[in-house]
C-alpha cells in the first residue's frame, strides 16, 4: 500500500485497508490505577496474569505528580468475561491491601483512538 500525506487521503485510504482485512473480535478493556509502587504489587500481578492466560496484562508506571498516580494497569483481551472476572480478581486482591486507588471496568476498545 502506498499511503499518502495528505491527513484526509490518509484516513480514507487507512478505511479502505481496515475494510478488507478480515473481521476479528472487539479487544475489552479494563484500566485499574494504583499510588503506590508497582514492585510491590508484581508477584500479585504475575499471579493473576498466570490464572487468566487469555488476558494480557500491562503495568505502566508514570510520573505521579503529573498524571495522579503512579501505575496505570491494563487488562485487555478479546473474550470481555475473561477480562471481567480478571478485573475483579486483581481488585480484589489489590484492594485487600490497598493497592487501587480507582477503576474502569471492562469496556471495547476504540481502535481509532489508540
Amino acid at each position: 500500500y502506498v499511503l499518502p500525506g495528505l491527513p484526509r487521503a490518509f484516513r480514507a485510504r487507512v478505511d479502505r485497508i481496515m475494510a478488507a482485512l478480515p473481521q476479528q473480535k472487539p479487544f475489552w478493556v479494563a484500566l485499574a490505577y494504583s499510588d503506590c509502587d508497582e514492585s510491590l504489587f508484581a508477584a500479585e500481578l504475575a499471579q493473576i496474569q498466570e490464572n487468566f492466560p487469555q488476558v494480557i496484562i500491562g503495568s505502566y508506571p508514570v510520573i505521579r505528580s503529573e498524571a495522579g498516580y503512579a501505575v496505570r494497569l491494563s487488562l485487555r483481551g478479546r473474550v470481555r468475561e475473561e477480562v471481567q472476572l480478571a478485573w475483579e480478581s486483581l481488585l480484589d486482591e489489590f484492594g485487600q491491601h490497598g493497592w487501587i486507588s480507582s477503576s474502569q471496568p471492562p469496556v471495547v476498545a476504540d481502535i481509532k483512538a489508540e
